[in-house]
C-alpha cells in the first residue's frame, strides 16, 4: 500500500531544505560534540534546523501506520548525522531488532569465510554439522550455505520449539524440507537459526565471542556485559531490563533469527561499515566483495512488498528515490536501511505494543518518498 500523500506533503518541503543544513558527530559522541541532549519523554532532535516536521510526522503519524512507535530515528550522510531524533527514549536505551539480527549474522558468515572458517558459500550442512548426519536425510544435508543465506534452501516456514527439552539445530534437520533446495524464496527463521549452529561449530566458539572479537568491539558496539536469556525469556522483565543481550537456544547457541539487543547508534555503525564498503577505522573488518554480494539481489521474492527488489544474503535489496539501497528489517518498526550512491544510512528502532502495527513498509516509504529525495546530490 502506497504511503499517505499527507505523509509526503507534509515532510518533504521542510525535509529538502533542512537535512543538508544539519551537522554533527557521529552517533555516540557527547553532547558538546554533535550529539542533542535528549528529555526523557520528551521528542529530541539534533541541532542545525531539522526537526519539527518530521518529528511531528512521527509523534501524529497522518498516514496511521504505527510511526508513533518510532522511538529512535537516526539519519547519516557521509558518515555524519543529519537528523537524530528521541522519542521517550535516550540514545543510550537497547531494542529488541528482530529480524535485523538475520543480517548481523550475515556479516559474520562473510568474515567467517573471509578467514577460513569456512571453505565458500557451497559448503553443505552434512559438511559443517556433521555431528549432526544421524538427523538429517540426504536432501537437508545437501543445503548450502548460499541457501541458507538466500532462504531458498527448503526449510519449513514454522516456528522453531525454543522451550522444550530436545536439541532445536537437530529438530530442525530431522523436519526436514518443504520443497527441493534452490526452487525459491521462503523466508524462515530456521534458516537463520541453523547458520548460528555453522558459525558456532565453525569457529570454534560461540556466535557473540566471535561477533564481539571481529564485528562488535572494532565497531565500537558495547556487548558487555552482555544478557544471555534463554530463547523463550526474550520479551521478559529480565530482558526488558537488560542493556545488550543476545538470548541462546537451550544448547546455548545464540538466536540467528532475532533476539539481539542493542542501540540504534550500533544500528547505524553496522549500516555505516556496509556503506562504506566493510571498512571502519581503517580497518577491513568485512571483505569488501562480501558486502556487495550480500547486498546485491540474489533471488527475486513474489509478492508486493513495497520497496523491496528481492532478496540477497539475508539483506532486502531495495530502492530509495530511485537510488539502489538494501536494508536489514525487524518486524515491530526497526530498520538499517543504506543507499549507497547518496552515502546515507538510516537507523530506526521502535516500541510497538502486542496487537498495534508498525508496518516495515512504513518506515521503508518514509526512507523511500522523504529522506532520500532530500539528501539526493
Amino acid at each position: 500500500m502506497a504511503p499517505s500523500r499527507l505523509l509526503v506533503a507534509a515532510a518533504s518541503a521542510a525535509l529538502a531544505a533542512a537535512l543538508v543544513a544539519c551537522t554533527g558527530g557521529p552517533p555516540g559522541t557527547a553532547p558538546d560534540e554533535g550529539r542533542a541532549t535528549p528529555s526523557s519523554g520528551t521528542p529530541s532532535a539534533l541541532t542545525g534546523g531539522l526537526g519539527p516536521t518530521l518529528v511531528e510526522t512521527l509523534a501524529h503519524d497522518p498516514s496511521d501506520r504505527g510511526l508513533d512507535h518510532v522511538r529512535a530515528f537516526l539519519v547519516l550522510q557521509d558518515g555524519r548525522p543529519v537528523f537524530e531524533h528521541y522519542r521517550e527514549s535516550t540514545p543510550e536505551a537497547t531494542y529488541d531488532v528482530d529480524a535485523v539480527t538475520m543480517s548481523v549474522v550475515s556479516v559474520l558468515v562473510g568474515i567467517a569465510i573471509d578467514k577460513g572458517y569456512i571453505e565458500g558459500l557451497q559448503q553443505t550442512l552434512g559438511e559443517l554439522l556433521p555431528e549432526y548426519s544421524g538427523s538429517m536425510s540426504e536432501d537437508v544435508a545437501s543445503v548450502t550455505v548460499e541457501e541458507l543465506l538466500t532462504m531458498t534452501g527448503g526449510l519449513l516456514d514454522e516456528p522453531m520449539d525454543l522451550g522444550g527439552p530436545g536439541d532445536v539445530v537437530a529438530q530442525v534437520l530431522a523436519d526436514g524440507l518443504s520443497f527441493r533446495p534452490g526452487d525459491r524464496f521462503v523466508h524462515s527463521r530456521r534458516s537463520a537459526h541453523l547458520l548460528s549452529a555453522v558459525l558456532a561449530e565453525a569457529t570454534g566458539s560461540t556466535v557473540l565471542e566471535f561477533a564481539r572479537e571481529q564485528l562488535f568491539d572494532p565497531l565500537g558496539i558495547v556487548s558487555e556485559p552482555a544478557a544471555e536469556p534463554a530463547a523463550v525469556e526474550r520479551g521478559s522483565s529480565a530482558y526488558d531490563r537488560a542493556g545488550f543481550a543476545w538470548p541462546v537456544d537451550p544448547q546455548g547457541r545464540h538466536l540467528g533469527a532475532a533476539g539481539l539487543k542493542i542501540t540504534a547508534s550500533d544500528m547505524a555503525r553496522v549500516g555505516q561499515l556496509m556503506a562504506d564498503g566493510g571498512r571502519s577505522g581503517g580497518q577491513q573488518i568485512v571483505p569488501f566483495w562480501w558486502v556487495a554480494e550480500s547486498t546485491s539481489r540474489q533471488v527475486t521474492r513474489s509478492g508486493t512488498f513495497r520497496a523491496t527488489k528481492g532478496y540477497g544474503y539475508q539483506w532486502w535489496v531495495a530502492t530509495a528515490d530511485g537510488h539502489r539501497a538494501f536494508a536489514a528489517l525487524g518486524h515491530g518498526g526497526q530498520l538499517i536501511e543504506v543507499v549507497p550512491e547518496l552515502d546515507l544510512v538510516v537507523a530506526v528502532a521502535s516500541s510497538v505494543p502486542a496487537g498495534d502495527p508498525l508496518e516495515a513498509t512504513a518506515l521503508l516509504a518514509l526512507v523511500d518518498d522523504v529522506v532520500a529525495p532530500a539528501l539526493a546530490r
